[in-house]
């Protein structure tokens, strides 16, 4: 059995010390995980939050860009002497049918001209008096003939929004004649363009010109289309991607968001909103939170297992820890044991002496809580910052791709606009003629006309013979002649674009990009070549969106030239791709000349970075390192507390000192072998001492119980003569007032009550009982004075409880003797009884003249004092304490003048 207890024991004291350590170890580990989780989200959110604001930046700035562009064109337009002189030619009923035609196709091939610039137009359309003329034959209802822009459509950039061109417009009294449900189905109410009237310098009206918007472009144009919608100014939509919820739009719509910033939270989706301040348009931009949510739970995921695990650890390594420190302890523990079993105590205590370094019990526990709480905590980092450094890098990967495509976007843009131009020319009959002619002056004003609706004045425009002369150019630098090598290329090739590039010998490098001009009547016969040119620095410029980023950022053909570069030098050059190149990067093909935009990113870089969000908790690693260390030294000097107080203790009882002898260093710890001594004399004098404790506290206790008996019958004793003397006052003055009928009755009652008070059978009566001998004492005390009642609010329920014997009469004598004989008004003494809270309730109030304050508190001094010598309440209430303990007893309140109230609180017993 006391083996068993021994075991039983020895597990206790070693689950105490793992069970602390792995509460120490849980909360250290739940503070690091929340910081860390909080600080990583925050960090993503930032990435996150930074590549929406990108992504919204971006597409504002490529709106606001082609709505500009759709002012500048109508603009133009408006007062565009080309376009004026075809329609005077057009109206001129003189020339002839073919001369007509020529000016038609020509006044469409330059409206289609200008509208190429701009993949945001859908179509340019010319309306007169009688006609309409396309860019690309898509023309209105004829009854929109004659119709006119306000002139207030000029304050709104000639900018008309859906639902607005009914209040924008004049209409004719024809279409006012005949617009039914028919013509409402092509409503240019419904429509979104740019319009303005063509009017010469002299106002004389010559049409009505609509730049209309096609939306849905937006979908090939603008990055991210798809997690966008668009509303006006009037929060209509007219463009929603795939990927926006047509709910979410339509609450936008209906709300009204002017607010930028979030505007819709739920699990699945955020959708934020922006003004695009050109046109006070609204943008709201969706995006799926999965990959974010995926990721906070991946962390939780990555903070549970790892914490599973470190509690792995710390409960296998304080196991093992505390089995070899505690085992000192365990010997001592098996020691008792075995002198309890045999007596044999010399024996018992000769144990082997430990020669190896010994330490104490301090130092063991210090080394036990640092090594196994420390361990656990290392091991979470380390597998904490290895999964969550993933996630981060994951993320920032993410980012470094949104920016990669947002610069492919835009490249991609500028590389396609050279591309539209120069395929544009090629295309134009006047060109070709003239480059059939080799009229340069022709083309020349040509290509000035087209300047004024196309932006080709920041591009340099070459266009050659097809014996690689010069004809025009826009630069006046531009070569006489292609490169030969060029040139061959493009007299053998079809109709792609192609490129070559030219170094200067400050490893300045202009890209040219050129392809073949073939004949408007034989499309399979070359007539010459165009060219335009790309600076590559322009290119770098825009390489600088991400440079803060670290990118490497070039352009590859698809031979692996570096064809762009931001050093100079390794353009013309074989990128050269390593095996083991410990970096990231990203490609995309960019333009229709197959090139491929590569953002290449150390990731050693990435590594800072992931490195950096941790190093900045290094301090909080610290402050947790100097706690355990403070924490381990607490704990140690705190276990050993309760060894001391025990030695103390034991020390107590070493009276006589001991007749065994103790052996020195049993174990090797200070403190095990001090309670070893002590413990063995204690057990000396443990049977010697048992006995006489148990004799002396018998005698002690029937000498505490005598003497409470002793007051008590004192206390009753005092009762008797101050009552005494009270009455026969009483009596003498009814004799001397020779009222003998109440003299008489007031002795009957007298007698009556000293029979009660003098009895000595009982001290534990009946509340009835008492109530009966108190009422008696009133009457009594009624042939004295009349100038006082009393009132019994007695609760019928306790009348059978049990109470202390002559309580109540002390008390009103108290309030007749102070109260009533003390003045001549008349005096009501209330007497109630009642039952709260397992306790019975008295309460004795008077209405005569009360006690003042400093008295008060003198008596109620008194009422805690211990003395027996007293009388009256004082009386009372020492016998109440004495019978049923110090909790109970009487308390006395008053008010100078108007009350005094007596409460007696007893314990409820039946």
């Amino acid at each position: 059995m006391r083996k068993h207890l021994s075991k039983r024991g020895k597990r206790s004291f070693q689950n105490f010390l793992l069970t602390f350590s792995l509460v120490v170890v849980l909360i250290l580990i739940i503070i690091l995980s929340c910081n860390s989780y909080f600080k990583t989200k925050h960090f993503i959110e930032k990435q996150r939050q930074e590549s929406i604001q990108v992504k919204m930046d971006h597409i504002s700035r490529e709106l606001q860009t082609n709505f500009e562009d759709g002012y500048h064109k109508i603009n133009n337009l408006k007062t565009n002497e080309s376009v004026i002189q075809y329609l005077k030619d057009l109206r001129n009923k003189q020339i002839d049918s073919i001369e007509r035609y020529n000016t038609l196709l020509n006044l469409q091939n330059y409206l289609y001209s200008v509208k190429q610039d701009n993949p945001l137009i859908d179509n340019i359309l010319i309306v007169t008096q009688d006609s309409q003329y396309s860019s690309n034959k898509k023309k209105i209802d004829y009854i929109y003939n004659g119709m006119r822009m306000n002139e207030d459509v000029a304050n709104n950039n000639y900018f008309v929004s859906i639902g607005e061109a009914n209040d924008r417009i004049q209409f004719t009294k024809y279409y006012k004649d005949h617009r039914n449900e028919s013509y409402m189905i092509n409503d240019l109410n419904k429509k979104m363009f740019f319009g303005t009237n063509l009017e010469t310098s002299d106002g004389r009206y010559y049409g009505t010109v609509l730049i209309f918007i096609k939306p849905e472009y937006l979908s090939d144009q603008i990055f991210y289309a798809d997690n966008i919608a668009l509303f006006d100014a009037n929060y209509k939509m007219f463009f929603r991607g795939k990927q926006v919820n047509k709910i979410i739009a339509d609450k936008f719509e209906e709300h009204k968001q002017s607010d930028n910033g979030l505007f819709l939270q739920n699990k699945d989706v955020e959708v934020y909103s922006r003004s695009i301040p050109y046109y006070n348009f609204k943008l709201i931009y969706s995006e799926q939170t999965h990959f974010y949510r995926d990721q906070m739970q991946q962390m939780w995921k990555i903070i549970v297992s790892t914490l599973i695990f470190a509690v792995v650890v710390a409960m296998i390594s304080s196991s093992i820890i505390s089995r070899r420190i505690l085992q000192p302890l365990y010997q001592l523990l098996n020691t008792v044991q075995r002198y309890q079993i045999n007596k044999n105590r010399v024996d018992s205590f000769d144990m082997n002496r430990d020669r190896r370094l010994s330490f104490s019990l301090r130092e063991r526990f210090f080394f036990y809580f640092l090594i196994s709480i420390l361990l656990p905590l290392l091991l979470f980092l380390c597998i904490y910052y290895w999964q969550t450094s993933k996630i981060v890098s994951k993320d920032l990967q993410e980012s470094f791709h949104t920016a990669h495509e947002r610069l492919a976007h835009i490249i991609n843009n500028d590389i396609n606009q050279h591309e539209q131009t120069i395929s544009q020319l090629s295309l134009n009959p006047t060109i070709q003629n003239q480059i059939i002619s080799k009229s340069t002056e022709e083309i020349e004003r040509e290509l000035m006309r087209i300047t004024q609706t196309m932006e080709l004045n920041d591009k340099n425009i070459g266009i050659y013979s097809l014996s690689n002369e010069l004809l025009y150019s826009t630069n006046n630098n531009q070569p006489t002649h292609l490169n030969k090598n060029f040139y061959q290329t493009l007299k053998e090739s079809n109709r792609r674009t192609l490129y070559f590039f030219e170094k200067d010998g400050f490893d300045n490098v202009t890209i040219i990009l050129g392809r073949p001009i073939f004949s408007v009547t034989d499309f399979s016969k070359k007539i010459g070549f165009i060219t335009t040119e790309i600076d590559n620095s322009h290119l770098v410029q825009s390489y600088s969106i991400i440079q803060g980023l670290n990118f490497d950022t070039f352009i590859l053909d698809t031979k692996g030239t570096i064809v762009s570069h931001q050093d100079g030098s390794k353009i013309g050059s074989i990128y050269e791709k390593v095996n083991n190149d410990n970096s990231l990067s990203f490609s995309t093909k960019i333009g229709g000349i197959d090139w491929v935009l590569t953002s290449k990113y150390n990731y050693s870089d990435i590594q800072k970075q992931v490195n950096q969000l941790f190093l900045n908790d290094l301090y909080l690693l610290l402050i947790i390192l100097l706690l355990i260390l403070l924490f381990s030294y607490w704990v140690s000097k705190r276990l050993l507390k309760p060894f001391g107080q025990l030695n103390r203790l034991i020390n107590l009882f070493d009276l006589n000192g001991s007749h065994y002898t103790v052996l020195e260093n049993l174990s090797g710890i200070d403190e095990v072998d001090l309670l070893s001594r002590n413990f063995k004399k204690m057990m000396d004098r443990m049977d010697d001492l048992i006995h006489d404790t148990i004799e002396s506290n018998k005698e002690r206790i029937r000498l505490k119980y005598e003497k409470r008996e002793l007051q008590i019958n004192a206390l009753q004793s005092q009762i008797n003569p101050h009552f005494l003397y009270n009455t026969l006052d009483n009596l003498m003055y009814l004799v001397e007032s020779e009222e003998t009928e109440k003299s008489v009755d007031m002795i009957y009652s007298l007698s009556k009550l000293f029979r009660f008070i003098t009895s000595r059978e009982q001290s534990i009566i009946r509340i009835q009982d008492e109530l009966a001998y108190t009422k008696t004492y009133v009457t009594i005390m009624s042939y004295r004075f009349d100038n006082f009642q009393c009132i019994w609010n007695i609760d019928k329920n306790v009348l059978n409880y049990k109470t202390l014997k002559l309580i109540l009469q002390p008390v009103i004598e108290n309030s007749i003797q102070h109260g009533a004989k003390m003045t001549k008004k008349n005096v009501t003494i209330e007497v109630g009884c009642e039952v709260k809270n397992d306790t019975l309730v008295f309460s004795i109030k008077d209405d005569a003249l009360g006690i003042d304050q400093d008295r008060l508190l003198e008596v109620q001094e008194q009422l805690e004092s211990d003395s027996i010598d007293k009388a009256g309440i004082f009386n009372v209430n020492s016998r109440i304490k004495l019978h049923y303990g110090s909790q109970y007893g009487l308390n006395i309140d008053s008010k100078k003048g108007e009350w005094t109230r007596v409460t007696i609180v007893i314990p409820a017993v039946k």
